[in-house]
């Protein structure tokens, strides 16, 4: 069974809390790549969660063809923009609310 490729864009506590440990229990997903601008963060997350790709450019995470879909989870009011620039550049996209 293929897996799909996953990111997560912003980890913050609803990230640290719901998305990244449920998507850690996923069989037919990885957690491919986090992205956040806090690279202590991402270091702490990539090590707990075994996450070799760590981004602090959103950019390079659309960019990347082998990550399927994104998981936003970033600041309210970044929600919309890359939401849009995440299905302009051909990735499943879950955005946390509000949109």
């Amino acid at each position: 069974m293929n897996q799909a490729q996953l990111a997560v864009i912003g980890t913050g506590g609803l990230a640290q809390s719901q998305h990244i440990p449920n998507m850690d229990k996923l069989d037919n997903a990885v957690l491919y790549a986090l992205c956040d601008l806090r690279e202590d963060l991402l270091d702490e997350l990539g090590d707990t969660y075994g996450v070799a790709r760590r981004f602090t450019d959103y950019k390079k995470v659309l960019a990347d063809p082998v990550v399927d879909g994104v998981l936003i989870v970033a600041r309210e009011d970044t929600h919309v923009p890359l939401t849009l620039e995440a299905l302009a550049a051909g990735k499943h996209v879950y955005v946390e609310k509000p949109l």
